[in-house]
């Protein structure tokens, strides 16, 4: 489903900007040490526009968005769990624990209740889209560790194209997108 997503959504791009290579950049915060835990330096520049003054204090600054006091420290402790979601033994699965951790934590240890702390303003702050397209890079390299993803429900969702137009997609059956289009109908 987030390759599903991401596909139409990088497509969309793409068409509006009349580029073929556009991918949709991501912020490895799990992937080295805990500068890498600081939202990238094109965020916290004031003469960006990427910037936004409203975030949690430190978090313009440089600092690892889990450091300070009342931060959540980011895991990958999702990447234990071999289930999408509840398994039989009792674990509660790979997207619950993601859902948790990275992702809520990230919201909340960048924003404050008028941005990315909250779920009607988060999507205002351009850190929003690097860290949802972070997650999806998450969910994949976990199905890409032989984990399963779930079975889709057989429904349709509703895509703009990139000149504007619809196109219905399933969910059930859908493959990762390597570069190629998912199916549509």
């Amino acid at each position: 489903m987030a390759s599903l997503l991401r596909y139409y959504f990088e497509h969309i791009i793409r068409g509006v900007l009349q580029n073929a290579d556009f991918a949709l950049p991501y912020w490895n915060y799990l992937g080295g040490p805990s500068a890498s835990r600081a939202i990238p330096e094109e965020f916290r520049n004031p003469s960006s526009a990427l910037y936004r003054p409203n975030r949690n204090a430190g978090v313009n600054a440089g600092a690892p968005i889990d450091s300070g006091s009342g931060r959540t420290p980011l895991n990958a402790d999702a990447f234990n769990e071999t289930q999408y979601i509840d398994s039989p033994d009792g674990s509660i699965g790979f997207c619950p624990i993601l859902d948790g951790n990275p992702h809520g934590a990230v919201h909340v240890d960048v924003g404050n209740g008028t941005n990315m702390g909250r779920v009607p303003t988060a999507a205002g702050d351009p850190v929003f889209w690097v860290h949802h397209a972070e997650i999806a890079r998450l969910w994949e390299s976990w199905h890409r560790l032989g984990h399963p993803n779930p079975s889709w429900p057989d429904r349709n969702f509703v895509f703009a194209t990139a000149a504007g137009g619809m196109v219905r997609a399933p969910v059930a059956g859908a493959k990762v997108s390597t570069g190629g289009a998912p199916p549509a109908t």
